[in-house]
């Protein structure tokens, strides 16, 4: 945080300065405003070292910090796209199986069965595959700026006028990095359950009856749209989570602000 604390180190030097300047040419009371200000003004420069102090205490226990972090977001941002990746390939999946029952006059009214038996997984797996995509774009977006919201984030925070801007990019550099690593050990458990890799096509001439091989596909798609479904109703529900704890922190630092300022 080299830089974080020159920047604080910098403001530091002009609140002195002008208490100083204000004791030079006798303005006491000048003096006095600003002596009360830098007070004020110190324990804002602790505020954001003691945030980052007990966010990295409570991530201990799950071998995490917040720096560290945003900086494995890139592992995070692979977990997401290879979600994404499967619900898509299941997706194309299943009309690939109805399109070998489409292909007999006899069976064909099987393929139109196997459509609607697999409907709702088909609703389960757009909504995961979109859900996975966007959190793949968020990560990769953001994740370049982490030390722009630690920097201004913390050095804002010090001065009233923009202190609710600096709780807010603040509060965000302690909330996201941390919150998206464990989205995405919920998504990796659910890429490491055998049923959401699509198998080789089957072959509906090698089941007894036709039914037994739309029960077998169906089966098979339910599978895999649980597990994925899962998954990204989890991590939906996660990032809600950490958007209301990251706009509690950033509301918490701008209260703080107003009292102290009254």
């Amino acid at each position: 945080m080299l830089v974080l604390d020159g920047a604080a180190v910098a403001v530091v030097g002009i609140y002195v300065t002008l208490v100083l300047f204000y004791l030079s040419i006798g303005d006491r009371e000048s003096a006095r405003r600003w002596f009360v200000k830098s007070i004020w003004l110190a324990l804002w420069i602790a505020c954001p070292y003691v945030l980052l102090s007990i966010g990295d205490s409570l991530l201990e226990g799950y071998g995490l910090s917040v720096k560290g972090s945003w900086g494995a977001l890139g592992d995070a941002a692979e977990k997401f796209m290879e979600a994404h990746r499967r619900t898509r390939n299941w997706i194309m999946w299943e009309p690939a199986e109805e399109a070998l029952l489409y292909k007999s006059i006899v069976l064909s009214e099987f393929g139109t069965l196997l459509g609607k038996s697999t409907s709702d997984f088909f609703s389960m797996l757009h909504y995961a595959s979109r859900w996975f995509i966007t959190l793949y774009y968020i990560v990769t977006f953001i994740a370049p700026f982490y030390q722009i919201f630690m920097i201004l984030g913390a050095t804002m925070l010090i001065e009233d006028r923009f202190r609710k801007v600096g709780g807010f990019l603040y509060s965000g550099f302690l909330v996201y990095g941390p919150a998206f690593q464990f989205l995405a050990r919920i998504v990796n458990e659910a890429l490491s359950e055998p049923a959401t890799v699509t198998p080789n096509p089957f072959n509906p001439w090698d089941f007894p009856k036709t039914m037994d091989y739309v029960v077998h596909v169906a089966d098979y798609m339910a599978k895999a749209a649980y597990a994925l479904y899962r998954a990204a109703i989890h991590t939906t529900v996660g990032f809600v989570f950490a958007t209301a704890i990251a706009i509690g922190v950033s509301l918490a630092l701008g209260g703080v602000s107003a009292r102290l300022s009254a």
